[in-house]
């Protein structure tokens, strides 16, 4: 059951959220979000136990929102709490091979939802940890690349190299041949 009460012209909302859907004696939590209104979505409410949230609780307080009109509040707060929801799915499931513009929205994403309480370290350090390993990566490539390139080089020498030779082997069968011809002819005269 929702719990209301005022704090500084605010209302603090407490939820309680199913911890473990699968028994039959579900055992609950509060959670506590300091809201700049009081919640009317079905969408908010089924927002709060998503798996995310059981995961990494949050206390978000939303205090940059004060100034917005109390008919968003709601969608704005719903916007932030998926928004979150998405940016912790997304990071589990980044390839390191996604744009290095993905990784740099995820990190003004993380920035923005720290704005408004959200616990976000967590995030932010896979995210980091990723954008390395991505960094690595990319520098691997750029030496396989350079490696690459020193090898086909390489190859493309010894193929001269490799002609020239026949070339001479060549030359040489034929002189090898006229100098016997010579021979030949200088001992029959």
């Amino acid at each position: 059951m929702p719990q209301n009460s005022s704090i500084n012209g605010r209302l603090e909302i407490s939820t309680e959220c199913a911890v473990n859907a699968s028994t039959s004696n579900e055992s609950t939590r509060e959670e506590s979000w300091s809201l700049p209104f009081v919640k009317h979505s079905s969408l908010l409410r089924a927002i709060e136990p998503m798996g995310v949230f059981q995961k990494m609780p949050q206390k978000p307080h939303f205090n940059l929102l004060d100034g917005s009109k109390d008919m968003y509040l709601e969608g704005l707060v719903i916007g932030y709490m998926l928004t979150f929801a998405n940016v912790v799915e997304q990071t589990s499931k980044l390839p390191v091979s996604d744009p290095t513009s993905i990784f740099n929205g995820m990190f003004e994403a993380l920035l923005d939802l720290e704005s408004h309480g959200f616990d976000v370290k967590t995030v932010r350090s896979c995210l980091s940890e990723m954008q390395s390993i991505k960094e690595k990566h990319e520098q691997l490539q750029e030496q396989l690349l350079e490696y690459e390139c020193h090898i086909l080089e390489q190859t493309t020498e010894k193929s001269k190299i490799t002609v020239e030779l026949d070339h001479v082997v060549e030359e040489i069968k034929m002189l090898e041949e006229r100098k016997a011809k010579l021979t030949s002819a200088e001992e029959e005269k």
